[in-house]
C-alpha cells in the first residue's frame, strides 16, 4: 500500500518565508505508563483484501475504502459478509468524476464528504443512494480557489465552512475556507523551522517539513494534528493552541532539502524518522498508526481522547499502514490493513 504523504508529496515547492514559533511552546510529555498497555499475539484477518488504498472510512458494518489506481475511485465492502457492495466515482477530471480522495467524513447517517487533492476539489453526495444505485451524484461541489494551493485534507469546520491543512501555505498550522473556497482565517504556527544545511535558507518546504494528519471534530470544535516525522500531537480547540503532546523521543524532524529543475523538495536522510503514519477518528477517540522507525508503517496503535489524554497503546503483531474504527458500547472495532491490502480486525473492550 503506497504511503497517502508520499503519493501526494511528487510537487515541487517554491520559496517563501515563514515566521518562527511566535511563543515559548510548553509540552505534556506522553509516557508509556499513562497508556493502558495491550500485547495482541493473534489479529484476526477479515478475509477482504482492497486494492491500492488510499483513505478509509467506516460507518457501521460497511467499509469505504478509496484507491490510487482503479478506474472506479471509491469501493463499498459488507463487514458482515466481506462483500464488495459497491464501486463509485469515475477516475477523471470531468463532470462527476475525481481523480483521488484523501479526505473522507460522514456528515450525518447518509451524507458523505470527499477532498480530492489533485483536483482541489470538495464534495458531498447521499452515500446510501449511491451504494444502492451505484451511481455517484454530488449534490454540492466547491472547486477551491489558486489561494488555496496545496491543500492536503480537509475536515467540516461546520456546515458551510472547511477546515484543512497544506502543503503550500506556510504561515499557519490551519486554515477555514468558505463553500465559496474563500480563505476565512488562519489558525496556529507551524513549529519547526527548515535547517540552513544546503545554503538555500528557508523554503516553503516548511509545510512538507511540518506534515501532520488532520483529525476535527465539529461538535468539539477540536482539530488534532499528529505529525508524519516527529513525535508531536498540537491539539488546537476552537481556533487557539490548548495543548502539544511530545514523546520522550521527540526531536526535529529530519530531511535534505534537493533543488531540481522546478522548485526545491525534501529527501529522507538515514536519521527520517516516521512517527504517526495515519490515524483515523470517531466521536470519542483518536487512533493513530505509529512507527518510530524509518518505515511509513507501524506496529503500535496509539489511542487518545480529544482532549489528549492517552487511552490505550496496542502493541500489534505486524505492520500496518491504515487504521478505521467502529465504537460501540461495550467495545470498539478496530481494522487495520497492511502494505498489501489485507484487512485485519481487533476487538477493543472498554
Amino acid at each position: 500500500m503506497k504511503n497517502k504523504t508520499l503519493y501526494l508529496l511528487s510537487i515541487f515547492l517554491s520559496f517563501n518565508l515563514s515566521c518562527d514559533r511566535p511563543v515559548k511552546e510548553h509540552y505534556t510529555i506522553l509516557k508509556n505508563n499513562e497508556f493502558n498497555v495491550i500485547n495482541t499475539t493473534k489479529l484476526e484477518q477479515h478475509g477482504i483484501k482492497l486494492s491500492d488504498p488510499l483513505e478509509l472510512l467506516l460507518y457501521d458494518s460497511i467499509l469505504i475504502a478509496s484507491n490510487l489506481s482503479d478506474s472506479l475511485l471509491i469501493s463499498a465492502y459488507n463487514l458482515n459478509t466481506n462483500e464488495k457492495i459497491a464501486s463509485l466515482i469515475e477516475r477523471g477530471g470531468d463532470k462527476n468524476q475525481l481523480l483521488s480522495l484523501t479526505s473522507l467524513t460522514l456528515v450525518d447517517d447518509n451524507t458523505l464528504f470527499g477532498f480530492d487533492a489533485i483536483l482541489q476539489k470538495a464534495i458531498k453526495f447521499d452515500l446510501n443512494s449511491a451504494i444502492s444505485k451505484s451511481r455517484f451524484l454530488p449534490f454540492e461541489e466547491i472547486l477551491l480557489s489558486p489561494a488555496t494551493k496545496g491543500t492536503r485534507e480537509f475536515g467540516l469546520f461546520n456546515d458551510s465552512t472547511l477546515i484543512g491543512t497544506s502543503y503550500f501555505i506556510d504561515d499557519s498550522r490551519l486554515f477555514t475556507v468558505s463553500n465559496k473556497s474563500e480563505i476565512t482565517s488562519k489558525i496556529g504556527y507551524l513549529p519547526f523551522q527548515i535547517k540552513n544545511k544546503n545554503g538555500v535558507g528557508k523554503l516553503s518546504v516548511k509545510a512538507l517539513f511540518n506534515a501532520s494528519n488532520l483529525e476535527y471534530n465539529k461538535d468539539k470544535k477540536i482539530a488534532f494534528l499528529p505529525y508524519k516525522n516527529s513525535e508531536r500531537i498540537d491539539i488546537y480547540r476552537d481556533t487557539s493552541l490548548y495543548k502539544i503532546l511530545v514523546g520522550e523521543k521527540y526531536r526535529e524532524p529530519d530531511f535534505d532539502v534537493q533543488k531540481t529543475r522546478a522548485g526545491y523538495t525534501l529527501e529522507s536522510n538515514k536519521n527520517t524518522t516516521y512517527y504517526y503514519v495515519n490515524s483515523y477518528s470517531t466521536k470519542n477517540y483518536i487512533y493513530c498508526i505509529y512507527s518510530g522507525t524509518k518505515k511509513s508503517i507501524g506496529k503500535e496503535l496509539h489511542i487518545f481522547d480529544w482532549q489528549g489524554s492517552p487511552k490505550w497503546k496496542i502493541l500489534l503483531n505486524r505492520n500496518f499502514a491504515s487504521v478505521v474504527a467502529w465504537e460501540k458500547e461495550k467495545q470498539v472495532e478496530i481494522f487495520l490493513t497492511d502494505v498489501n491490502g489485507l484487512l485485519y480486525k481487533f476487538i477493543l473492550n472498554r
